[in-house]
């Protein structure tokens, strides 16, 4: 599945959402500010077919119970696609 330059606006509202729940400079508030980043990098320098194809095929290699604990996360890559 291609991602969109509204998927990567929208992920990037979420995460700078979730990161207004965490004080500055916690470590929370440092992962989403990275993954943030990583978003607009994959973006920006026209790597998206290399990003959806990583991410296509991300819980490829994982276990159940890893697959579980992402459930648990709120990241359920099952539904997508």
């Amino acid at each position: 599945m291609e991602t969109s330059d509204e998927d990567y606006r929208r992920s990037a509202e979420l995460l700078g959402r979730i990161a207004r729940d965490y004080p500055s400079d916690s470590p929370e508030e440092s992962a989403l500010k990275l993954a943030g980043q990583a978003l607009l990098f994959a973006r920006q320098q026209d790597v998206r077919g290399d990003f959806d194809r990583f991410v296509s095929t991300f819980d490829e290699g994982l276990d159940d119970k890893q697959k579980a604990h992402l459930r648990r996360m709120g990241i359920d890559r099952s539904t997508e696609q």
